[in-house]
């Protein structure tokens, strides 16, 4: 979807870094909400079946995941560096 974005305006593709301003932004938003919270501690507790467990880890890690893959798909380092964090 966001190929698509930036393929469809030209001005955006000149400038990279506002997609992965955006981006960084939108994970911490989700980082910050109550259900992103939910979702970390459900990681946590150990008595789940293994789907749910990883439905759940899924959605706990999924801004991380955002992040790496927007950051870390141009750069090797940055994704060493976002995966030691």
């Amino acid at each position: 979807m966001v190929h698509h974005l930036v393929a469809a305006w030209p001005w955006l593709a000149s400038r990279e870094w506002l997609v992965t301003s955006a981006v960084l932004a939108l994970a911490g938003m989700i980082h910050l909400l109550p259900i992103q919270r939910r979702a970390l501690a459900a990681v946590r507790r150990t008595s789940q079946t293994s789907w749910r467990y990883a439905v759940t880890c899924l959605g706990s890690c999924a801004p991380l995941m955002l992040v790496m893959f927007a950051v870390g798909a141009d750069s090797l380092v940055w994704m060493f560096t976002l995966a030691a964090v």
